[in-house]
């Protein structure tokens, strides 16, 4: 690591950019055709172009928003972070290791406000290669790391944010389901299609809740369509309305504004009352906000948003809102709080954005659905529906 006070500065400049930050350090100077002249070589350098940072140099960021650094000390290349650095951002937590172009690349340590820490090899701002993660709690996670993930198994992958008595509760109960897994393959009831019209689309989704399961469906790389290009075609076709539980949404809610969460979650309440009660289609978003600006690592836990009344638990059971002590509290207090009866014709869908080559082996495509979902929504009741073009 670099040591700062034994740096020759004679050669640095500082200069205020448009977000307001102030960077202090060494720049080079690039004209419009992109030639580049160094003033440690070129005493005319000045002259020849404009300032970009590049060698060591320190900038102070002029924002104090937690998607900016606070503070970056270390290596440029042509306005880009590249190379051994420091950094600090405005809820206490550093970095420091390596840098390429901009993004988290190669050894290095990041220390959360909370006390948790990474130290290992990273890719792509991500977790990934060998690596220790030592929990706020005490717990420590060492070993190799994918995607952000803890490998444990092969086929076992742990959030290390997770304290030690959670990661024990996560493994008991992804064994309970691998155990149900099994005793629902014996029913031959799951099916994974992959359909390229619309209304294959709508008929399988009928066929999964007519076995009480509930379909998973997200688009081909090659298609690339999102939530509401899909269900807007639905609609046209059947004539239905559908709403859906944005589950980005919720979480930012629920971090900066609880009461805008309460009131979402009422709208939510009135809308699945509209679904249960007039046969229209309602679909959990995972991940495809419209409106809710995003840069988790993680998914959200969604059981932190159940609600008897406006989003329970029993929401992947169809035949449990079927029920009357379930579905009362879902009408209560809505503007179909009379009616008595579960309507026959409502649907009820899981998307997500994540995309996937139409190319990869059926096989894989479920593995990967699996590994990346089972932590998040109950797998043993979800069939898988891929759209393709």
């Amino acid at each position: 690591m670099f040591d700062i006070d034994q740096m020759d500065k004679s050669n640095f400049v500082c200069f205020q950019l448009k977000d307001e930050s102030v960077y202090f350090g060494e720049v080079v100077y690039q004209n419009e055709q992109g030639q580049v002249f160094d003033p440690k070589q070129d005493q005319e350098a000045v002259n020849k172009g404009k300032a970009v940072r590049h060698g060591f140099g320190i900038q102070l960021f002029g924002t104090t928003s937690d998607e900016f650094l606070c503070k970056y000390e270390g290596y440029w290349d042509k306005d880009r972070m590249h190379g051994i650095c420091r950094c600090w951002f405005p809820d206490k937590s550093t970095y420091e290791g390596n840098m390429k172009y901009n993004v988290k690349e190669g050894a290095g340590k990041f220390k959360w406000s909370n006390g948790d820490e990474y130290d290992g090899i990273w890719r792509n701002n991500r977790f990934e290669g060998a690596g220790t993660f030592r929990h706020h709690s005490g717990n420590v996670l060492s070993g190799i790391f994918k995607n952000n993930y803890f490998m444990k198994t092969n086929d076992q992958f742990i959030n290390p944010f997770l304290s030690g008595e959670e990661i024990d509760q996560f493994i008991k109960r992804k064994n309970e389901i691998n155990l149900l897994k099994e005793k629902n393959k014996k029913q031959k009831l799951f099916f994974f299609e992959k359909v390229n019209k619309i209304e294959d689309l709508a008929q399988l989704i009928k066929k999964s809740n007519q076995n009480n399961r509930i379909p998973l469906i997200f688009s081909s790389k090659q298609l690339g369509a999102n939530i509401s290009e899909i269900f807007n075609q639905i609609q046209q076709l059947d004539k239905r309305s559908w709403y859906d539980f944005d589950l980005r949404q919720a979480f930012q809610l629920k971090k900066q504004n609880v009461q805008q969460l309460k009131q979402y979650m009422a709208k939510t309440k009135k809308n699945l009352s509209n679904v249960l009660v007039k046969g229209e289609t309602f679909v959990v978003n995972l991940d495809d906000s419209a409106s809710a600006q995003y840069d988790e690592i993680f998914y959200p836990d969604i059981r932190e948003f159940y609600n008897s009344s406006s989003f329970p638990s029993q929401i992947w059971n169809i035949e449990y809102l079927n029920r009357h002590e379930v579905f009362e509290k879902i009408i209560a207090d809505t503007e179909n709080f009379l009616k008595m009866v579960v309507s026959k014709d409502f649907t009820l869908a899981v998307w997500s954005k994540y995309k996937i080559d139409d190319s990869v082996d059926n096989k894989k495509i479920i593995e990967k659905i699996e590994r990346r979902f089972s932590s998040i929504i109950p797998m043993i009741k979800i069939d898988l529906i891929m759209i393709t073009q």
